[in-house]
């Protein structure tokens, strides 16, 4: 009777060591898609601002607050926040679990996810040196921070950080 009852506790404790296997592979799994959807829509975000000249279409040089692409420190916005209009487009489109294509509105333009409302969005660009003698005075560094609520509990404010150099013609 006794080695029943060892049995049974022996078992119990690899159903719950298993258990436990199963919630811990979960959270790693949410954990990596949301980093993976943050670094995809902070280098998203650099490329939008590069590739169109962003940091370069306001009289001065870094483009002010005013702007919608240098933010104060901080301060963080929704993802497709505007201005610019660039960024309007950039949260991923939600996908039809049958199809796996995205969803599209009445007017044909995707739906975007609804799960990406957690992340938010702070650019800030500054001159790399603020002496016109110094080489590096062409130069702006476009820091995009992506932010997100993760973790166990939810509670956790993660980020990530991506530093970019501009050149600038002036």
């Amino acid at each position: 009777m006794i080695e029943v009852l060892i049995a049974i506790g022996v078992v119990s404790t690899g159903i719950l060591a298993l258990l436990a296997v199963f919630v811990t592979g979960t959270r790693s799994n949410q954990h990596g898609e949301d980093l993976s959807k943050a670094v995809y829509y902070a280098r998203r975000i650099s490329e939008i601002v590069r590739a169109n000249g962003l940091a370069f279409n306001e009289a001065t040089i870094p483009p002010p607050q005013a702007s919608g692409i240098n933010d104060p420190a901080g301060v963080f916005k929704p993802l497709n926040s505007d201005p610019p209009i660039q960024l309007a487009t950039i949260r991923a489109p939600k996908l039809n679990r049958d199809t796996g294509l995205p969803e599209l509105n009445g007017s044909g333009d995707p739906v975007p996810d609804p799960g990406d409302d957690k992340f938010e969005r702070n650019i800030m660009i500054r001159r790399s040196n603020n002496s016109p003698a110094d080489f590096r005075y062409n130069l702006l560094t476009m820091d995009v921070t992506v932010r997100w609520v993760g973790g166990r509990s939810g509670d956790g404010m993660r980020h990530v950080k991506i530093t970019s150099l501009l050149k600038s013609g002036s």
